[in-house]
C-alpha cells in the first residue's frame, strides 16, 4: 500500500506498550508505532484505516511538523 501511495522508503510498523495512541516517527527510517491496546480491540479494517492514516503523514511529511 505504500508503493501505491508513493512512499519509497520502507516503513516499519512497530507495537509498544508507551504510546497512547498511533504515531509515526523517523525521517530516514519512518516508523509507525501501534500501542499494544490498539492491536487487542480494533478489527482488521480498523487496524488497516489507522495504518492508512498514518502512512498518510508519512506521504505528506506531515511528521516533521511535530518536531518543533
Amino acid at each position: 500500500i505504500a508503493a501505491r501511495m508513493g512512499i519509497r522508503k520502507p516503513v516499519h510498523i512497530w507495537i509498544s506498550e508507551w504510546v497512547t495512541c498511533p504515531v509515526t516517527i523517523g525521517f530516514l527510517k519512518p516508523v509507525i508505532l501501534v500501542p499494544l491496546a490498539a492491536i487487542n480491540h480494533l478489527d482488521t479494517p480498523q487496524m488497516e484505516a489507522v495504518l492508512l492514516h498514518e502512512l498518510s503523514h508519512i506521504r505528506r511529511h506531515d511528521y516533521l511538523l511535530n518536531l518543533y
